[in-house]
Formats: C-alpha cells, structure tokens, sequence
C-alpha cells in the first residue's frame, strides 16, 4: 500500500517554475523610463541587495530614481516569453508583459529579476484586490440607500 499523504506545503505550485505560462498573472518591479525607451536594455536593470549599496539614503534614492525612473510594484498579465540569449544555466527568461493598469503602450520586457511574485502569490492577490474593490462598492451603495432612507423620513 502506498501513503500519499504528502505535505503540499512543501510543494511548489507547477505554475512557479520558469518559464511562467503565458496569460499568467505575475507582481514585478515597474520602473518608468523616459519616452525615449526604445528596447529592452538586460545591463539596465540591476537590482543588488547588497549591504554596500546605500540606496537608504534620501539624497542617494533620489539619484537613483533620476538615473533609472520611479519604480513600483504592479501586477501584469504575462502576452509572451522568451529565452535570454545566450543561454545560461539554468536557462533565463524575458517576459512581454501587460501591466494590469496601464495601457498597452506601456508593455514591455522584463527581465527575470524584475518578477517579486510568482503567478501563484500573484493570482491570490488580484483575488483579494477584487474582493476588496467589490466591499468596497457595496459599502457605498449601502450608505447610499441609507441616506435615500433618511431624506424620505424627513
């Protein structure tokens, strides 16, 4: 007799391993460029967590953000994927990705090392961003009633 009863929480989701499917939902650093942006640029975006980097402070932040754009953390839907070239091992990607809140113009590739979450964290929160936006709305049609209700009592 064979036991499944294998531990899922040690398991990682097939939808989190590279290369993620298109039409996956993935939370990346976006970084605004200038207009002028014509292609991706691998060199451009170097992300070091290093603790020589002194990015904390304000006056080093700003240069930053001067030299390479504001950045935030979107969701995007990922259009198409592709093999860095060359190849490395393991193998790199670049994704074409749509940002869930912007317009098409503003698709682009992303590198790798841009993506913060997997599809699977990144499914759970668009869910959760939905919830709150539909309790949200139904908050204020409820307020909405209520005054309607009050004004017809007076």
């Amino acid at each position: 007799p064979t036991n499944n009863t294998s531990s899922k929480s040690n398991k990682i989701a097939p939808t989190d391993t590279h290369p993620y499917p298109r039409g996956s939902t993935i939370e990346v650093i976006w970084i605004d460029q200038p207009a002028k942006k014509k292609r991706y640029n691998p060199n451009l975006f170097s992300f070091s967590s290093s603790s020589e980097d002194e990015t904390d402070s304000p006056s080093n932040n700003n240069n930053n953000n001067k030299a390479r754009g504001l950045s935030s953390n979107r969701l995007c839907d990922i259009i198409d994927r592709a093999p860095v070239v060359p190849s490395t091992d393991p193998p790199q990607w670049q994704y074409y990705v749509h940002y869930c809140d912007f317009n098409r113009r503003m698709d682009e590739w992303i590198p790798q090392n841009r993506i913060i979450s997997p599809p699977s964290v990144a499914a759970a929160k668009v869910k959760c961003a939905k919830d709150e936006k539909k309790r949200r709305h139904e908050e204020k049609k409820r307020k909405r009633k209520q005054q309607r209700a009050e004004e017809n009592d007076e």
